[in-house]
């Protein structure tokens, strides 16, 4: 209290007027006055009488209006073009549930938390940074609503858009953000593709997986397999569901979480229990960071996980930190964000998204962008800058030319990560800047690519 209160003092009383000048000069000479500019005007920290430079505010200001403006040049309208006839890889976007309240969200963040709370935290970190993130078409929605999700079926039937890999949380017979996925399996009517992808990963205030401000761990223990089974099951039965070779799809994120050998007892008695009903589950895993960092992936096989495939998940792993970029041109960073801007010029005009990750049957996985800062731009964000809707449809077109031919016709799928990731910018959904941009690239590089479906698997 005396600190905040000779702080006080200090800022406001006339007598340390003049101190105040020299210091802020001294600041100018030593910070720049980018940082400056930004303080004031995100922070209050410096009166305007004491910001000197007219000139340099009023080049912020005009770099303000002209992003302003900007803003409804690329947007790009919706359109009914057909998609392509021809046979073309099947895309298959992650899907988010965490878009309506719940008990645990309204205990753990306040009441009438959803990701929309997160997204709409977002604010621009540097010159030409796009935040926030703001929804067009579906608007802010409810996923209590399945009218909402009836929208969004009908929004990627027409752009090509095959199915959607929903997050499945489930934690030793505890799930969460359940409701979705249910009244999506009981509306017969949403005649739509679906997998289930289980977020096998611990809950925290965080949002990074980590153990600080731990809200809900993930772990297994004995008879989990058997009760894991049965909640799925229903889902599995489904006629939507998607099948590699008539094996229904699961895949498994983050299984570095459990040891290994209790993982793969896991596993075992999983397909013991599927193999009673009369099937086998074809088991993908996620390439994730944390399954980068201990083993050798060049040499790690999906059998070394009790699994037939691995799927790429960007920016896990594909964008490995390491050998990324770093921007260092930009202007007006705000001096609180503690994040990491790169640079994806180098991925893009190097086409390094060609380079084959692992051996072994490996999906291919592209996001339309990156950039987490409404989740935790004081903490560890991330940024990835130089990703338009025209670098995405290339990424996504090489994606798919690959995987037509590399894969047999039934396992022709390529990801998209994701639709609905608002809080981490990751959407396929259109927003007030982009419009149905991304969604438009991805109809055209299926345009571009179902012309060679006489493309087979190369041997």
């Amino acid at each position: 209290m005396l600190i905040k209160t000779l702080r006080h003092i200090w800022r406001t009383w006339p007598l340390f007027s003049p101190l105040r000048k020299v210091k802020y000069r001294l600041h100018l000479k030593r910070k720049g006055w980018q940082e400056c500019i930004v303080r004031f005007f995100l922070y209050g920290q410096r009166p305007l009488s004491l910001l000197y430079s007219r000139r340099a505010l009023q080049e912020y200001i005009n770099h303000l209006d002209d992003f302003v403006c900007a803003a409804k040049a690329p947007f790009v309208p919706d359109s009914n073009e057909p998609v392509p006839a021809e046979k073309a890889p099947r895309v298959i976007a992650y899907y988010l549930p965490q878009f309506y309240t719940f008990p645990q969200n309204d205990a753990w963040h306040g009441r009438g938390f959803t990701e929309w709370t997160t997204a709409g935290k977002g604010f621009p970190m540097f010159a030409g940074h796009y935040q926030p993130h703001i929804p067009y078409d579906v608007g802010f929605y409810s996923l209590k609503d399945t009218e909402v999700m009836h929208r969004q079926v009908e929004l990627a039937q027409r752009y090509g858009v095959s199915g959607f890999c929903f997050y499945y949380y489930w934690f030793s017979g505890k799930r969460l953000m359940e409701k979705p996925l249910e009244n999506f399996l009981k509306d017969k009517t949403l005649h739509f593709p679906f997998c289930l992808c289980w977020a096998c990963e611990r809950w925290s205030k965080r949002w990074d997986g980590g153990t600080q401000e731990l809200l809900m761990d993930s772990y297994l223990q004995e008879g989990d397999a058997r009760h894991f089974f049965a909640d799925i099951l229903p889902f599995v039965e489904d006629e939507r569901y998607i099948r590699l070779g008539g094996r229904p799809l699961l895949q498994l994120y983050h299984v570095r979480q459990f040891p290994h050998d209790v993982y793969m007892r896991f596993l075992t008695e999983l397909q013991d229990l599927a193999e009673k009903q009369g099937f086998r589950f074809h088991i993908s895993i996620a390439l994730t960071n944390d399954l980068y960092a201990e083993v050798d992936y060049t040499k790690i096989q999906p059998a070394d996980w009790g699994a037939d495939s691995f799927v790429e998940f960007p920016p896990h792993g594909r964008l490995r930190f390491d050998d990324m970029p770093r921007r260092r041109d930009l202007r007006f960073v705000n001096p609180c964000f503690h994040g990491k801007i790169y640079d994806m010029n180098e991925f893009f005009e190097n086409r390094q998204y060609e380079v084959p990750l692992v051996q072994g049957k490996c999906f291919r996985t592209v996001f339309p962008s990156w950039d987490n800062t409404a989740r935790k731009w004081q903490t560890s964000a991330m940024v990835y800058t130089n990703i338009t809707p025209e670098r995405y449809g290339q990424w996504l077109e090489s994606s798919l030319r690959y995987t037509q031919h590399s894969f047999d016709a039934e396992e022709q799928l390529v990801f998209v990560n994701a639709w609905n990731e608002w809080g981490e910018g990751a959407y396929l959904e259109p927003d007030i800047y982009y419009g149905y941009a991304y969604l438009t690239e991805t109809r055209r590089a299926i345009q571009r690519v179902a012309g060679n479906s006489h493309l087979t698997k190369a041997t």
